[in-house]
């Protein structure tokens, strides 16, 4: 579970080749080994991979740049040719080898490659697109009148002509794309019959699957078996991208929506930093998988868990950082996703001056309100705009979007923007300058409501320089993120953030953020939190063609985070407990072995607090046994003592009523006569001290005579 509470940010694309170099919705259909040449170009190993809308030659040496050849172009042409088996470059002379880079030795898979028979891809164009690698850049065209010729091997001939003619000829390359895919899907069920893999005994249900990651969907086959899963992609991957999954390594399973449909779910294993995202069929696909993993692996579902969880914030047990990270999990946010990648609240307010004062209320931004209403100028425009739109919404745009998230990590992963710019990266002033620009942007533009990514409050600075030297304009307009004067470097801002939004002031104030974005106020308009219902759900869709239009307006518009709570979030009531800021990790692998140890440690007291907790139970529970035992005794000894009073008074009630009836009747005095004692008298008894005492019975007293005795 704790995996749900990190950040590893997204991963890098792969710059040798990957599906952010191709436009949206294109496929890469197959790669094969090729060699171009031409008179223009020195002969050049690499690949050759054939996509749905163009042929793009990737280079060896990464340094060089890929080579588009889009298929749309009206001068685009092709052809074949059968090249005769070369002989040993190693026993020719070296005129033989002129078109060889003489810098670099050739591989023993070059050498191969050049000693079978083969075949050539002659193209013929007049334009192409050059994509930059190393550093990335925008996409430009270049002219040639030169015919360029690919040398493949003589197997990939076949393949790459019958496909190339495919796609030449479809009016949607995406239909052709889902037919080699379905063509490749019937083939594998015959090849995992001889797999090496599983043990085919233990075979047990084969689905069409997608996998995503940050460039792209990969098309692929999903196989269960008794003991694993295993994916293998075939459109939109490599080969060498296959997964293969034993049950002993998942440490849980998380239901993922994608595009507002339940159809996915997210893998969590041990040894990963990033989950596995697949993407099924039908909701039904999706719940029976989860059910026999959840059989299998024993694991708890998370989303259940959110209440524990939320009493753990309050009492101080995890960060706000932690709980916002868990929160965008359960919601559906993924770094694989960049239409659902996690958003977190802009925290300061204050990015002018040379200091910054964490304990200064105006020096932090008001969080039971979102970006769109801090400013009460704007927000009276934009009520007045609502009135006159026809759903009523209150904002055009979402606080978080690709185009957001790219412009945020566009020193990162410059391929986002690039792409949905169609090639280029835009205007420099539209760029990712400052920080303070940005928060001014937030709170005066009248389509501008962005919230922050989590890149901001962790300490991976890496999307704040331009390690990289990509060309993104004049020098003095863009370069490193321009930062506010309070900060000494990228590493201190990102610190100082995270220490703002620890700090006492966000941790009581941080619920109504939460409201607004994953509880009860998502989607207000009382809170003033009102988007398109594009936002919130899917709408009933009467076509494929209307559900693909909807599908597209949600994932480039922005999608809301999943309704988490029900009711008003409860408010933090105790501190979470940071290290000094002087004991700050200086690496990000430093910071993860850092935040191992912070966990470990947090399991232990959780753990002790758990047994000193329930020591104190034991205690009060024997403590309340003890008082009930006192207090049914003092009952007991009161109630005897009660009894002994009322007697008393009964008795002397008793001896007044007496009393009175002696006060009443004469009293007649006695007469005492003197007696003379004889032999026949009665006998006298002698006392100890001598003194003679009548052993004669008294006479009784009369019946009127009352003897009245002290109290």
């Amino acid at each position: 579970m704790l995996q749900l509470t990190e950040f590893h940010g997204v991963p890098r694309p792969d710059r040798t080749f990957n599906l952010l170099y191709l436009e949206q919705n294109e496929f890469l259909v197959s790669s094969v080994h090729s060699r171009l040449s031409s008179a223009e170009f020195e002969t050049e190993s690499g690949k050759l991979h054939l996509c749905t809308r163009s042929i793009v030659f990737q280079p060896q040496n990464p340094h060089l740049p890929l080579l588009k050849f889009k298929l749309s172009n009206p001068d685009f042409a092709y052809s074949f040719s059968h090249l005769a088996p070369a002989t040993d470059p190693r026993k020719q002379r070296t005129s033989s080898t002129q078109h060889q880079s003489p810098k670099r030795p050739k591989s023993s898979a070059s050498l191969q490659h050049s000693l079978e028979a083969r075949s050539a891809l002659h193209v013929t164009v007049q334009r192409f697109t050059v994509v930059p690698r190393y550093p990335a850049g925008p996409h430009f065209t270049e002219r040639t009148q030169d015919r360029l010729s690919f040398e493949l091997a003589a197997g990939d001939l076949t393949r790459v002509a019958t496909e190339l003619e495919m796609l030449q000829r479809a009016e949607d390359e995406r239909e052709v794309a889902q037919i080699i895919f379905g063509l490749r899907y019937s083939e594998l069920s015959n090849l995992l019959a001889d797999t090496d893999d599983f043990d085919p005994e233990e075979f047990l249900l084969q689905h069409k699957t997608q996998r995503l990651l940050p460039e792209g969907l990969q098309l692929g086959a999903f196989v269960l078996t008794q003991s694993s899963f295993h994916f293998y992609p075939l459109v939109n991957a490599k080969p060498s991208e296959q997964l293969h999954i034993h049950f002993s390594s998942i440490c849980f399973a998380l239901r993922f929506r994608y595009l507002y449909r339940q159809v996915g779910l997210r893998v969590h294993i041990h040894s990963g930093r990033w989950p596995i995202v697949l993407l099924f069929e039908s909701e039904e696909q999706r719940e029976n998988i989860y059910s026999f993993l959840q059989n299998r692996v024993k694991f708890r579902n998370p989303a259940e868990e959110l209440p524990r969880f939320t009493e753990q914030w309050t009492q101080g047990r995890l960060s706000n950082f932690q709980y916002l990270m868990l929160l965008n999990n359960l919601a559906g946010r993924c770094t694989l996703d960049f239409s659902q990648y996690p958003v977190f609240p802009w925290v300061v307010a204050q990015y002018h001056g040379e200091e910054l004062d964490l304990t200064d209320p105006h020096a932090f931004r008001d969080l039971s309100k979102p970006v769109g209403a801090l400013s009460a100028e704007r927000l009276a425009r934009l009520k007045v705009r609502s009135k006159q739109s026809r759903q009523g919404e209150l904002y055009v745009t979402h606080f978080s979007t690709p185009t957001s998230v790219g412009y945020l990590l566009i020193r990162k992963v410059p391929e986002l923007l690039v792409r949905l710019q169609n090639g280029v990266f835009g205007p420099p002033e539209r760029f990712f300058k400052s920080v303070e620009a940005s928060w001014v942007s937030c709170l005066t533009h009248n389509a501008d409501y962005r919230e922050l990514i989590p890149e901001f409050y962790s300490m991976q600075t890496d999307f704040l320089l331009n390690t990289e030297g990509m060309d993104l304009g004049p020098e003095e307009m863009v370069s490193d993120t321009e930062l506010p004067l309070w900060a000494r470097d990228a590493a201190h801002f990102c610190e100082v953030l995270r220490q703002a939004l620890e700090s006492d002031f966000v941790s009581a104030s941080l619920h109504h953020w939460i409201d607004l974005m994953f509880g009860w106020l998502r989607g207000s308009a009382e809170a003033n939190n009102l988007f398109a219902d594009s936002c919130y759900e899917l709408s009933p869709c009467s076509s494929p063609l209307e559900l693909e239009a909807y599908e597209a307006l949600a994932r480039d518009f922005g999608q809301c985070p999943t309704q988490l709570f029900l009711q008003s979030h409860p408010q933090r009531r105790f501190r979470f407990l940071t290290a000094p800021a002087e004991s700050l990790p200086s690496s990000l692998d430093e910071a993860e072995v850092l935040q191992e140890r912070v966990f470990e440690l947090q399991r232990q007291l959780a753990h002790i607090t758990g047994q000193h907790e329930a020591a104190i139970k034991a205690r009060e529970a024997a403590h309340s046994r003890t008082c009930e035992d006192l207090r049914r005794s003092h009952e007991q000894e009161l109630k005897a003592y009660s009894d002994t009073l009322l007697a008393y008074e009964s008795k002397r009630k008793l001896r007044m009523a007496g009393l009175t009836r002696t006060s009443t009747v004469e009293l007649k005095p006695r007469k005492f006569t003197k007696a003379t004692h004889t032999e026949s008298s009665t006998p006298l008894s002698t006392s100890r001290k001598g003194r003679t005492k009548s052993t004669t019975p008294p006479k009784p007293r009369p019946a009127s005579t009352l003897t009245l005795y002290p109290r």
